[in-house]
């Protein structure tokens, strides 16, 4: 569709292979899967692993955020 081929070439805009900040970057690819882009076409405009989206797509769902998550550990 029209709206897709628009995401598209906003995030082969924003992604312009350079490094863009990691918030930005996960951004983008939450916009891509709410205007239903597939996984592996996300994933090439981007230059990121599969399961990179497949793991904020859950991290999204479960908290809301795409935000970068800072574990502690216990000693």
């Amino acid at each position: 569709s029209g709206n897709t081929v628009e995401t598209v070439a906003l995030l082969t805009e924003k992604s312009s292979k350079s490094r863009f900040p990691p918030t930005c970057g996960r951004n983008l690819i939450i916009q891509a899967l709410n205007h239903h882009i597939p996984v592996k076409e996300i994933a090439g405009f981007l230059s990121v692993n599969i399961s990179t989206i497949y793991r904020l797509r859950k991290q999204m769902a479960m908290t809301g955020s795409v935000k970068t998550q800072r574990t502690t550990q216990s000693t």
